[in-house]
């Protein structure tokens, strides 16, 4: 089922997370073949590889993290999504043809972090002709796909600036590790509380409504309805600004809200913060859009000036077999501090 989903929202929502990323810019997203890989603006990358698409088996899913900066490890986790099965316990791995002991599964979808010797057979084997790591559990046999996973080595090690050196993922070499590119730091967020909403007098929402309904990408917000029905709230942000919200889908599992920072007597002069946010929590507005097995989020916090992105994210590729929820693959990331 589809929670809240408008292509135009999505793009408006990550460009104002690259507007706010601006400090530090720098995001990936690549794809080749059976591997995704996604790096945040501290360069962090994580990245994805699948089971081929015509594989018999159920859904799996190989998920590496790797923080940027000199001598940072990889973390590996397998997933398996086979729902009500019970897949729990000892599975035995095999990686590039050899022996790799066994990993624990647990939870759902099944989930197992790999041991750091298990991790760095990994990383030695998937660039090569027979990367494959397959995974036995019982009479079962699971099998991520090495196709695109050389070249997704390779885009880590570049963005990573690891390239030539012994920690090297893809081209190992004898640049000294210390001479690795440090991760940026992520931009700290100072985040305000939010005001306490209520209704206006009938008027001023009326006058309200009617400015906020100029902007044609949230004239149809059943909040700035015409008539009894409207559902605006208002409150203070200070130096003659208002937060108001409006909302604008209850048609689907999540009730959708508008926001807008307005001016407190006429003219409103609105500016919209978001027009899909699905939850207000510990001072953060959260906006997700997801259906099952696909997703994205943004997170806004307000800094006494303006709401600016904290976080953004999307999920893996779609139609591999895992719900959106599995993991998340953030683009954006700042330090939040309460004030």
């Amino acid at each position: 089922m589809t929670l809240w989903r408008r292509p135009a929202m999505i793009l408006a929502a990550l460009g104002a997370a690259a507007a706010t990323a601006a400090a530090a810019p720098y995001r990936l997203n690549f794809e080749h073949r059976h591997w995704q890989l996604m790096c945040d603006n501290t360069r962090t990358c994580r990245a994805l590889g699948y089971n081929a698409p015509d594989s018999a088996s159920a859904a799996v899913a190989l998920f590496l993290t790797r923080k940027a900066g000199p001598d940072q490890p990889v973390r590996a986790e397998l997933f398996i999504n086979e729902p009500d099965t019970g897949l729990t316990g000892p599975g035995r791995l095999t990686i590039g043809g050899q022996d790799a002991g066994t990993v624990t599964l647990a939870g759902e979808p099944a989930t197992a972090v790999l041991s750091s010797a298990q991790a760095d057979a990994l990383l030695r084997a998937l660039p090569g002709k027979d990367g494959k790591l397959m995974l036995t559990h019982g009479q079962r046999r699971w099998t991520v796909s090495d196709a695109g996973a050389a070249a997704m080595l390779l885009k880590m090690d570049e963005v990573q600036d690891r390239l030539g050196t012994p920690g090297a993922a893809s081209r190992k070499g004898d640049r000294p590790e210390s001479t690795v590119t440090p991760a940026p730091p992520a931009p700290v967020v100072l985040a305000r509380p939010l005001p306490l909403l209520a209704f206006p007098p009938v008027p001023q929402m009326a006058a309200l409504a009617a400015a906020l309904r100029q902007d044609p990408l949230v004239a149809n917000c059943e909040g700035l309805a015409r008539g009894p029905h409207q559902q605006l709230q208002v409150g203070p942000l200070g130096a003659g600004k208002l937060l108001a919200e409006a909302v604008c889908d209850t048609r689907s599992r999540v009730t959708v809200r508008a926001y807008w920072i307005v001016n407190a007597t006429p003219p409103y002069a609105p500016k919209l913060v978001a027009d899909d946010v699905t939850e207000l929590r510990d001072r953060m507005l959260y906006s997700v859009s997801a259906s099952e097995q696909c997703g994205t989020g943004t997170v806004r916090a307000w800094d006494g000036r303006d709401f600016v992105v904290t976080s953004s994210w999307i999920s893996g590729q779609c139609g591999r077999g895992f719900p959106h929820w599995t993991w998340q693959l953030p683009t954006f990331q700042a330090t939040v501090r309460r004030q």
